[in-house]
């Protein structure tokens, strides 16, 4: 899927290597995956994007980073 998703306060944007260094940023934060089985922090964050990329790229899964509109800042993933 390559279409934004938007809605009043966040859109959801298809995965993008251009995404790899603010997704890592935002990933830092423990409380984001408090609800998740995936745990990307610190060294585990490579591998996790890897992963989410090659399979977006087979088009085995649909991974969106999460912006939040009001300062169009990265703030999670799906």
């Amino acid at each position: 899927m390559r279409t934004r998703l938007v809605g009043s306060h966040i859109q959801l944007i298809p995965l993008e290597l251009q995404h790899r260094e603010m997704l890592l940023r935002a990933s830092q934060n423990p409380e984001i995956w408090a609800y998740t089985t995936t745990n990307p922090l610190g060294d585990n964050f490579p591998a996790w994007f890897d992963k989410a990329w090659q399979l977006n790229s087979e088009g085995k899964q649909s991974t969106f980073v999460v912006e939040r509109i009001a300062d169009q800042q990265i703030i999670g993933s799906t």
